[in-house]
């Protein structure tokens, strides 16, 4: 975070310094930011995430079974 409380993305350069406070320091940083997502959202996401590893699975099965019968041994 930014003395005046805003968020700052990324601060990758100075990551390989060997005093990253003092880095942090001279570019006005304060601390770490996180966001986190509200309780409410909890399974919506849980099942969104579900569903798209279901169907990438279900997808490479296909591809699978298609390339099997496609060129069988």
């Amino acid at each position: 975070m930014t003395t005046d409380g805003r968020g700052a993305r990324e601060v990758t350069d100075c990551l390989p310094q060997d005093s990253y406070a003092q880095c942090l320091k001279s570019r006005g940083l304060t601390g770490r930011l996180a966001e986190y997502h509200p309780v409410s959202h909890f399974w919506s996401l849980q099942w969104t995430a579900t569903a798209l590893c279901l169907a990438v699975g279900m997808a490479f099965v296909a591809l699978s079974v298609w390339r099997m019968r496609r060129h069988p041994a």
